[in-house]
């Protein structure tokens, strides 16, 4: 009777550490997943971010008033109105779940890049009526200038503070998958323990 009491508890233990393996198993492999989907989503944020402080509209109205060529123009209005590429950034940013500081400081930036919208139409009126003087002096002047530092300062540190989140998911990650790795091993061994005991 002892040695089939014993032979059970022995088959219940290697069942127990053999499930506590395979548990830690499929965890590191949904770990893994889960940190190449947080990577992905990282990258495709600092990209829409990155289109807040994209230059294109600038280089047309720079140009603009360098040239008073409409096709500058039209290539400007063609990117505000149309293609959209901040609008579109800003709404797929919302949508990959960012944190709420670091959402005040994409809607700083939008903010900004919408006010200085103001002044390029001042810029594209003067190029209109020939001022191409004035309308250079606006367009590499010191407010224009204000308003791009203003974009630029909040879009960084919105990517600051989406690296050091995703810099904690990784860590967060790491650690969990370290402890798995240990409970594993030990799971192991107590099996070998267990079955050198029934074996001796």
């Amino acid at each position: 009777m002892k040695i089939k009491t014993t032979n059970r508890l022995a088959i219940f233990l290697v069942a127990v550490c053999s499930a506590v393996s395979v548990g830690t198993i499929l965890y590191s492999d949904y770990a893994h997943q889960h940190s190449v989907e947080a990577l992905k989503l990282h990258h495709e944020a600092t990209l829409a971010a990155a289109m807040l402080q994209s230059d294109e509209l600038t280089n047309s109205v720079r140009a603009f008033a360098a040239t008073g060529d409409n096709r500058y123009r039209t290539a400007f209005d063609n990117e505000l109105y149309i293609t959209r590429s901040q609008d579109h950034a800003v709404e797929r940013l919302n949508q990959l779940g960012l944190s709420p500081a670091e959402m005040i400081f994409i809607a700083n930036a939008k903010r900004e890049s919408d006010a200085l919208l103001k002044v390029e139409e001042r810029i594209f009126a003067a190029g209109a009526q020939g001022k191409l003087r004035e309308a250079v002096t606006i367009a590499f002047g010191a407010e224009y200038y204000a308003y791009k530092s203003r974009i630029l300062e909040s879009v960084h540190a919105a990517l600051d503070l989406m690296k050091e989140r995703q810099g904690k998911t990784n860590a967060a990650l790491a650690a969990r998958a370290e402890l798995m790795k240990r409970l594993a091993l030990l799971a192991s061994i107590f099996n070998v323990v267990v079955m050198l005991v029934v074996l001796l």
